[in-house]
């Protein structure tokens, strides 16, 4: 697989995230710096989020959208599209991101839980934000 462009977006607002057309992850200039506020940890934090996003690539979270758009004249295809897959991907990147990145040395564990408060808060977002597990869930 083809290694994923990193490029920081000055937009504010967009947080992080992974666009399967162009193979990048896009991280905000906001999201940046919260993860550089966790001084001697901001490494572990921007690894945290780094590896979740970089997860939804490397498990091809993007494959119903792709088998939808190039076989839209099959049935399996149209309900394909309607299935709602956002809470397992959302938890399968949660862990799988943060014991990968874990396992080559960043302190994701310690980290996610003050991070991810950090994160909806500054985003204003809600605690039971659709297709995520509810913050408390991922702070557990």
């Amino acid at each position: 697989m083809q290694k994923p462009t990193l490029v920081m977006n000055r937009k504010p607002g967009d947080g992080a995230s992974f666009n399967p057309d162009k193979i990048q992850i896009i991280l905000d200039e906001k999201m940046f710096d919260i993860c550089m506020g966790f001084g001697k940890d901001s490494l572990n934090a921007l690894a945290a989020l780094l590896s979740h996003e970089l997860i939804h690539y490397y498990e091809k979270h993007d494959w119903k959208r792709h088998f939808a758009k190039e076989n839209g004249d099959l049935e399996t295809a149209r309900r394909l599209e309607n299935l709602e897959e956002g809470l397992k991907q959302e938890t399968q990147c949660d862990y799988l991101g943060g014991f990968m990145a874990f396992s080559v040395g960043y302190n994701t564990y310690d980290i996610m839980p003050e991070l991810l408060k950090k994160l909806y808060s500054a985003y204003d977002l809600p605690d039971d934000l659709p297709g995520y597990p509810s913050l408390n869930d991922r702070l557990k």
